[in-house]
């Protein structure tokens, strides 16, 4: 059996990136590992951060027109304030981009609805 790729939130989401960068050097791509993003040639990274990279995804990476990350954009649903264990991998997560110097936003469903034509995300 397929597999979705997206949840329903998610796929609304990179419809609005997509249409917002359109006329941009900059392109979108969801569902990236965090070791396609992070170089760790010099040792940068701990144990728990290095395993934590290797098993985890970014829901949508922005690259430039040269191909380097400029910013990462997590979907948070319920279930990332409901769960401890979720919380904790944001906090890794957030951590390991601020100690990269990548940007990370954090969305929500409320930053979906439509205001006037236009979405807090856009």
């Amino acid at each position: 059996m397929l597999k979705k790729f997206l949840n329903t939130s998610e796929f609304k989401s990179l419809k609005i990136i997509e249409k917002t960068l359109k006329n941009s050097k900059y392109k979108v791509f969801p569902g990236l590992p965090l070791y396609a993003v992070f170089d760790n040639k010099d040792n940068e990274f701990n144990r728990e951060e290095k395993r934590y990279i290797h098993e985890s995804t970014f829901d949508f990476v922005i690259f430039n027109e040269k191909s380097f990350p400029q910013l990462a954009i997590e979907f948070d649903g319920p279930v990332h304030y409901i769960y401890k264990k979720k919380r904790m991998s944001d906090i890794k997560k957030n951590r390991i981009c601020m100690k990269q110097g990548l940007y990370l936003l954090r969305i929500r469903d409320f930053h979906l609805k439509e205001y006037e034509k236009i979405t807090i995300l856009e």
